[in-house]
């Protein structure tokens, strides 16, 4: 082979040498310029300064995701909870007629302590919670003109403090918004009274409750709630005829008197036994707690009313707070 042929040939083998390579260092520039953009690909994770892989970003998000599903069954409203609470109650007065003779049932208030069984959770749920309750309030007999006795009966048919044991049943509605459970319903209010100064009593109450639980801790809530109550109070007073007893009155005066049910029959009674009044004698009075026709009237009037007397209709509410577990 001649020499200028070898040249010939030569030369255009090192030019296609040449442009490969330009062409192969061109692509690895191109790479590298689209590995700068941010979103071409996602990185590997890179050590730490430990030595360990670091989370990337899509792994964090991920998991971030998954905190916040966990924060919210934490804060799920569990089908059976427990919620003690105490607060305050009240009932305002109540006006009545028994037998022509008005009384007044006189406006309670005072310290209520329940603890709401919940089953349901949120949406509908059933509420049982019993109570037991400490309620100052009384009863008054409001006086008048009965022939010719004027009677007044300021001392009352009962006063002082009434021990109130019961419970109330709901049927509520609650709905979710985050840790945030508010909620309304429709129930009963029922309780026995006690006391000093009554024979006994009770409260019977259509009750709607409107509250809300915000959970405070994962199975700790915070409750807050009021009860709008309309319903009946019956009282019974006992009855005391020691003084008409006592006073020197013949037993058929008395027996008489037991038996008076109206305002006629009051004033009957006080002019046909007018003159055993004018014969006790004021001397015994220390012994018989002698008595005058208006006395002899406010008890007859005052036994009347506690032994007929039942109901007074009329308005209540409680609020309550107290912690719901879990």
């Amino acid at each position: 082979m001649k020499p200028s042929m070898f040249r010939r040939r030569v030369v255009p083998v090192s030019l296609m040498a040449a442009a490969v390579c330009f062409l192969g260092s061109a692509k690895l520039r191109a790479q590298d310029i689209d590995a700068d953009a941010p979103d071409a690909f996602i990185p590997e994770d890179e050590p730490g300064p430990d030595g360990e892989p670091q989370a990337s970003q899509s792994t964090d998000v991920q998991m971030m995701d998954e905190v916040g599903e966990e924060e919210d069954e934490e804060h799920e409203f569990l089908g059976f909870t427990f919620a003690p609470e105490v607060g305050y109650v009240f009932f305002p007065k109540s006006e009545l007629t028994v037998n022509g003779f008005k009384a007044t049932v006189q406006a309670r208030n005072g310290f209520m302590a329940k603890a709401h069984f919940d089953l349901g959770g949120d949406g509908i749920a059933f509420e049982l919670a019993p109570l037991f309750a400490v309620e100052a309030g009384g009863i008054d007999a409001q006086g008048g003109d009965f022939g010719s006795v004027a009677v007044d009966l300021n001392d009352g048919l009962g006063a002082g403090s009434f021990q109130a044991v019961g419970g109330q049943m709901s049927l509520v509605w609650r709905f979710r918004a985050g840790r945030f459970y508010p909620g309304f319903g429709l129930g009963f209010h029922g309780a026995y009274l006690m006391g000093d100064d009554i024979d006994y009593g009770m409260e019977l109450y259509g009750r709607v409750p409107v509250g809300f639980t915000v959970y405070l801790a994962e199975r700790l809530g915070l409750v807050v709630e009021a009860g709008f109550m309309f319903g009946v109070t019956g009282i019974r007073t006992p009855l005391d005829w020691s003084n008409l007893e006592s006073a020197g009155l013949s037993g058929q005066a008395v027996a008489d008197a037991k038996q008076i049910s109206n305002e006629q029959e009051l004033t009957d009674w006080l002019t046909q036994y007018q003159s055993e009044f004018e014969d006790l004698d004021p001397s015994a009075a220390k012994e018989y707690q002698g008595i005058d026709p208006d006395t002899a009237a406010q008890d007859i009037i005052m036994n009347q009313l506690a032994d007929a007397l039942r109901f007074g209709v009329g308005f209540g509410i409680d609020l309550m707070v107290g912690l719901r577990f879990p």
